[in-house]
């Protein structure tokens, strides 16, 4: 069925993404289609393609066709049209909330509806659910979804089966069951369902919910995966998984996979306008398709349509750099070969801006200003080597798909995205957005993260993991990171007190390893994870200048020297997820999960600054 484009934005790149559940004002829950299902409007209702998202590093990472703008983004740099999000009726199974007059007790009576199917009225003779009227006298349904469902590892969601619950066969399947939710006893064993047509007056045959979370109940009875996608209009496959029971808000339904890329722009002679003004409207995607079907026109002729609206003078400078603005489309030198097509060479392109990109270019996504680091004091520049301010940014924000019953993986990313957006979408093609906003780039010494790392009270912390929990920490880079990824949060924190930006509202990408030009990554970009369409506050770039770092760095390294659960926090490890954490907690280190790159593991402030032992922190009380 459809709805109203009333999912918020960030909701259809998160929990109420494609393959979530989505709960309307009526409480009817639905599940999200994928967007091949979705209808994209203009402003006189008439149907369009979907507005794109023009970002050929990320496509070609992902290996997608195309990343289509997620409804609701107003962004004058891609002008959007309308798009009404597709959700059909899930779970199923639905329950009437009405009364039986004659019986006074709730009436129950248990439907299973199509994707499709509006909520019909209540057919039992004597309940109070045939004639409900809302407040302007219309006829209302009291019927009300079931929060019980299936899932499997591989990502399928399914009705539960009720029927073998209660029977412990699939014969009954035509059977009128009842929900009861009036039992003496708490939680799951409260909850009966009833088979009124093989009950008597003498006895009634129910089972309770107790165990319908267990996966081994659904193993003893061969209950296993259908391989059911009804995001994907109820597709099915082979599917031999163990499934699992859920409630509706179990948080192990989806574990949406997002993923952030900073924009990293072309850098040349161009001016800067030139370059607004080509990438604006996804114009330069434009002028290749025109050159792609008539590849012997001259550039002039490629160009002059897209000329409209600009002033003489412009339009004179625009054709005098037809040459450059081809090589800028298209370049005959592409400087990403250099660079590995994997999550770490787009970070060794984004590092490789952060150092290089000319300050003098000042372009609406991409602006830097790289103070001189003697400027600050000697409190920093022991430490950090070299510091850049983003004063604009673009952040590309993908939703690559999701997982069911567990998160994604170290081992799961990757080489996997293409499975995973394959079963998500259905085709080659993934929901992504585009939010403008500011950050701080900051380089440490690598020589003296080297050194800290080699020490033996350094060494001895690391041991304190387990071999799993180490060897994925290896994959990441080692206690370095921990050290890295433990000072980012705590700065986190901080700026957010300062900059007028929650904490949820900053991001947080670690650069560590080979930079891909014979030299080593060793920094940490925080950045606003959300703004307005025109850029940011403003407030968070503002903090990274000289008369104001030095008091957040000595606020927040202090701040990790205690904690207000400690000693628990500090001594109790290891811990959190896979038990990957040492000492951080919820009153110290760990953020949203938004606003972390790695699902909050891998932090110690021990590592940053430690009262414990003075040689184990790389900064000094």
């Amino acid at each position: 069925m459809d709805s109203e484009n009333s999912i918020r934005k960030n909701e259809l790149l998160y929990q109420s993404s494609i393959g979530g559940l989505w709960t309307n004002n009526s409480d009817e829950t639905f599940i999200v289609k994928a967007p091949k299902y979705w209808k994209w409007k203009d402003a006189h209702g008439n149907e369009v393609p979907s507005s794109n998202i023009s970002e050929k590093n990320v496509t070609k990472l992902l290996k997608v066709t195309k990343i289509i703008m997620a409804p609701g983004a107003k962004d004058k740099h891609h002008p959007f049209h309308d798009g009404n999000v597709v959700v059909g009726r899930f779970p199923g199974w639905h329950r009437c909330k009405g009364w039986r007059k004659n019986e006074k007790k709730r009436c129950g009576k248990m439907i299973k509806l199509a994707q499709g199917d509006e909520l019909p009225m209540c057919t039992v003779s004597d309940c109070s659910g045939r004639d409900v009227k809302d407040n302007k006298g219309f006829r209302k349904s009291t019927y009300a979804p079931i929060r019980f469902m299936l899932i499997c590892s591989n990502g399928h969601i399914d009705d539960f089966p009720f029927h073998e619950w209660v029977h412990n066969t699939d014969t009954c399947n035509n059977h009128q069951l009842r929900y009861n939710d009036e039992g003496i006893a708490s939680g799951l064993k409260g909850i009966k369902i009833e088979c009124e047509t093989c009950s008597t007056e003498v006895k009634t045959k129910y089972r309770t919910m107790e165990g319908a979370m267990l996966a081994e109940n659904f193993k003893k009875k061969e209950i296993s995966c259908k391989g059911k996608s009804p995001w994907l209009n109820n597709e099915q496959c082979q599917c031999d998984a163990d499934v699992t029971g859920v409630q509706k808000s179990s948080s192990n339904i989806l574990f949406p996979i997002v993923n952030d890329y900073i924009f990293c722009p072309t850098y040349d002679s161009l001016p800067s306008w030139i370059k607004n003004y080509i990438d604006t409207d996804a114009r330069g995607e434009k002028i290749k398709d025109i050159k792609s079907m008539a590849p012997n026109l001259p550039a002039t002729d490629w160009i002059k349509p897209f000329t409209h609206g600009l002033e003489s003078s412009k339009i004179d400078e625009l054709m005098r750099h037809t040459d450059e603005i081809m090589e800028y489309i298209e370049p005959t030198k592409n400087t990403e070969d250099e660079f590995e097509n994997s999550n770490k060479g787009m970070k060794q392109r984004e590092y490789e801006r952060f150092h290089n990109f000319p300050e003098s270019q000042k372009l609406d996504d991409f602006t830097v200003v790289r103070p001189d680091i003697s400027s600050y004091s000697e409190f920093i520049s022991s430490t950090i080597k070299s510091i850049t301010l983003l004063e604009k940014l673009r952040n590309t924000r993908i939703y690559v798909g999701f997982t069911r019953v567990r998160p994604i993986s170290e081992e799961d990313g990757g080489t996997s995205y293409k499975e995973i957006i394959k079963k998500c979408y259905g085709e080659n093609q993934v929901l992504g957005d585009i939010i403008r906003g500011e950050g701080i780039y900051m380089e440490f010494h690598p020589s003296l993260l080297q050194e800290w790392a080699e020490r033996t009270e350094v060494k001895s912390r690391f041991d304190i993991l387990n071999t799993e929990a180490k060897e994925s920490l290896n994959q990441n880079g080692g206690i370095k990171y921990m050290m890295l990824h433990s000072f980012s949060h705590a700065l986190i924190h901080e700026m957010s007190i300062y900059s007028g930006y929650n904490t949820s509202s900053i991001r947080e990408r670690i650069y560590l390893g080979d930079d891909g030009k014979n030299g080593k990554m060793c920094g940490i970009l925080i950045y606003t994870a959300s703004g307005d369409s025109e850029g940011s506050l403003g407030g968070l770039v503002r903090l990274g200048e000289p008369q104001h770092l030095e008091a957040i760095m000595r606020s927040a390294i202090e701040k990790a020297m205690w904690c207000s659960s400690d000693p628990l926090c500090s001594h109790s490890i290891p811990k959190g997820l896979d038990e990957k954490n040492l000492a951080a907690c919820h009153h110290c280190l760990l953020l949203p999960e938004t606003s972390c790159e790695n699902q909050n593991q891998f932090l110690d402030r021990e590592t940053i600054i430690s009262q414990n032992n003075g040689k184990l922190g790389v900064f000094k009380t």
